[in-house]
């Protein structure tokens, strides 16, 4: 293997290149969900084609990592086999490498493929007897987690390898051994040997009380003193996660017809021009791609097909709010530019691009972006957002947090994050620099108490999970049949959102002995059994189902959520992580009408909700739901703030007019005022909307996409 050199203990990831067809970049996808926890831990990195940066030579990129890894997985199906340039050169170069002993090449046969001739059979393949990922159409999870489990016992194998050996006894007893690098105990306790033991001093008494009373001071203090003295390494890579207008952050089109094509490359020409500071260029660049975008849907009015492929490209580039974020970005430089004396506010928006709930809070941010920098000269802001991609992983939140609370001293708040566990885990750094988050999507109660907040800076747009539990027991009680309903509730204990809603849950319904929880199951227990746990609710009146929000720590929880729906014909209330229609789409052929209930802060056709879902569809072509309605009215806020006469273009002034902000006309609903709570909770929201969804029978003809109606409405 490539053993490269290392002194002390095992610090370094080793590199995972995937070798796969983009036909396959569904499972590619689910193979590193399933990888997480080595990616966690830090033992493993993780490439493939879609990180290169745009303008970058792809063919070098892909050889230079292809060189440099440790692992590659070749992700086997007819269409890798097809592919001359994967077959043909990344996995020539692969195992020319391998056959050196420079790197290790594992099959992973993803589909039923002609695979078993050389040079592919002389390598032991993955899952266990090559048996493929997904068969008879349906992908396997069990053969993910082998797939995932033997990969962790090959880099445990390698990893044992790259350890120095160890050093042979001298029998010498009084040498010093230093201390591993980065340790400041054994740094101190180091000096103190030295001093106390190698050297004969006599203390008395008190000198001796002096230095136990200095040793606990510093022990108290030890946390500030190594901030300072030690300060911490700094972050690796986070730049990659953020982008003004340089890069994309959002998962690229998978359309692969010209016009698609047309616009992505147009868009990454706009980016060209961004980094390069031609801003007037690279506004005109990206407006020009909504102009054309807007014609070519306009021509094609009348033709309702999905077939068109031209129209197709056309609106999922008009909903694609990069690029009019980026537009704006060039705008509001360039405005600067010309008038320097004009003042440029940066805040930063950050969410899990790649995830359906990050595109849809970013597209909140990007139309009231769009709307403040393109206002009357009166009310003009010159407001650009950087934007960045938490991956709804905790660890990386916290890094981005780090980087826009510590490095990004423009940045003046930020509007985020999506998954509770993911805001809990950046908010101590965000409070440390006193930067201002208001969250679009992080409803877990107490949140500034819980998650060390000691600055006050969190706020939030949504209602918490005690709002939340209200809804949903409300309507048990009125509709359950039964005066004391009982209830199974599934909920994964391991993350912050769904353990929230449990608990308030739990406490609103026994309150007063109105109903009581029978049994719980844990969505996230490694011998979880569907048919066991399913078994366990038949006395139950209704079932609870609040699965975390795709947080990529948890897990399949949020799946087996998906499970238990669809095998169970009981009541259910949902979490509103469960309001995602691409994920409940493969639940259409259920009669889920007026059965799984979610309740949510916006719904697009609640009363008075028209004065945003109006604008919004023209800005985006399509509905939006309640993420872009919150992160619109978060970003609505600060540029009111912003335009308030007085208010300076730094942290603390932003933070103390939120911290005294008056009830002022919501944004998204009509005749609803939005004000925060002394905790920074929302402060007007008691009740949330409850939805289902509409019953397949009354889909549009030509949309069979499963959505959602209100409760009781005439639409459902």
């Amino acid at each position: 293997m490539n053993l490269r050199s290392f002194s002390g203990v095992v610090d370094e990831s080793l590199q995972v290149f995937f070798c796969y067809s983009r036909q396959d970049d569904s499972l590619r996808r689910e193979l590193v969900d399933h990888l997480a926890g080595l990616i966690n831990c830090g033992y493993i990195t993780i490439w493939y084609d879609r990180m290169i940066e745009p303008g970058s030579n792809w063919q070098n990129e892909i050889e230079d990592q292809l060189r440099a890894a440790d692992i590659v997985l070749l992700l086997v199906s007819a269409g890798f086999i097809a592919s001359k340039y994967c077959y043909n050169n990344e996995m020539s170069l692969a195992l020319e490498r391998h056959r050196r002993g420079e790197v290790c090449v594992i099959p992973v046969i993803l589909r039923p493929c002609d695979w078993k001739h050389p040079p592919l059979i002389n390598l032991q393949a993955l899952p266990t007897d090559g048996k493929p990922v997904v068969r008879q159409g349906c992908l396997n999870d069990e053969s993910l987690n082998d797939v995932a489990r033997e990969i962790r016992r090959v880099v445990e194998g390698m990893r044992k390898k790259r350890q120095p050996p160890p050093t042979p006894s001298t029998g010498v007893s009084d040498h010093v051994v230093p201390p591993p690098k980065g340790s400041w105990l054994n740094k101190i306790t180091r000096k103190l040997r030295i001093l106390l033991f190698r050297r004969r001093y006599r203390f008395d008494r008190r000198m001796e009380w002096a230095i136990i009373s200095l040793l606990l001071i510093l022990l108290i203090a030890s946390p500030l003193i190594l901030k300072r003295i030690f300060p911490p390494p700094p972050i690796q890579n986070v730049e990659k996660f953020i982008s003004f207008g340089e890069k994309p952050l959002l998962d690229p089109r998978q359309d692969e017809s010209a016009k698609a094509k047309y616009y992505y490359s147009q868009k990454l020409s706009g980016m060209q021009e961004f980094k390069k500071e031609h801003y007037k260029q690279a506004s005109e660049i990206f407006n020009n791609i909504r102009k054309d975008a807007k014609n070519v849907v306009e021509r094609y009015r009348n033709d309702t097909s999905d077939k068109n492929s031209e129209k197709v490209a056309a609106l999922a580039t008009l909903k694609d709010p990069e690029i009019l974020i980026f537009r704006n970005n060039a705008q509001a430089r360039q405005n600067h530019k010309d008038r320097p004396e004009s003042t440029l506010y940066t805040i930063a928006v950050a969410a899990p691009m790649k995830k359906y709930a990050g595109s849809q809070i970013l597209l909140g941010v990007a139309q009231a972006q769009d709307k403040a920098v393109n206002a009357p000269e009166d009310s003009k802001l010159n407001l650009q957002v950087l934007i960045a991609d938490d991956g709804n992983y905790k660890s990386q939140a916290k890094n981005i947090a780090t980087e826009l609370a510590k490095n990004q001293k423009d940045v003046i708040a930020v509007v985020g994050h999506y998954a509770s566990s993911s805001t809990c885990s950046a908010l101590p750094q965000y409070s440390e620099g006193n930067l201002v988050v208001i969250s679009p999507g992080s409803t877990m109660f107490g949140m500034r108490s819980e998650c060390r907040d000691n600055n006050k800076v969190f706020f939030r747009t949504v209602s918490s999970t005690q709002v939340e539990a209200e809804s949903l027991v409300t309507h048990l009680l009125n509709n359950s049949g039964k005066p004391n309903p009982q209830v199974v509730v599934f909920y994964n204990p391991e993350e912050e959102f769904s353990k929230s809603l449990f608990k308030q849950f739990k406490k609103v319904l026994e309150k007063d002995k109105k109903g009581r929880v029978i049994g719980v199951s844990s969505l996230s227990a490694p011998n979880f059994s569907l048919t066991q746990e399913l078994g366990k609710s038949k006395q139950a009146d209704a079932l609870a189902v609040f699965p975390d929000g795709q947080t990529e720590d948890s897990n399949n929880s949020f799946y087996r959520a998906i499970e238990v729906i669809e095998k169970t014909d009981k009541l259910i209330l949902g979490a509103n992580s469960l309001y995602l229609m691409e994920t409940l789409n493969n639940l259409k052929d259920l009669q889920l009408n007026n059965r799984l209930i979610i309740a949510v802060d916006w719904y697009p056709n609640q009363p008075g909700a028209d004065v945003f879902s109006t604008p919004a569809e023209q800005y985006w072509y399509g509905n939006v739901n309640y993420r872009t309605a919150m992160a619109y009215e978060a970003t609505e806020i600060l540029v009111k703030i912003l335009l308030k006469s007085g208010v300076q273009n730094n942290r603390s002034s932003i933070k103390d007019n939120l911290s005294t902000f008056s009830p002022t006309k919501s944004s998204v609903v009509r005749d609803l005022t939005v004000s925060f709570e002394e905790n920074g909770d929302r402060n007007e929201k008691n009740i949330r909307v409850l939805v289902t969804p509409i019953k397949p029978t009354n889909l549009e003809q030509n949309n069979s996409q499963l959505k959602f109606c209100i409760v009781n409405s005439p639409a459902c």
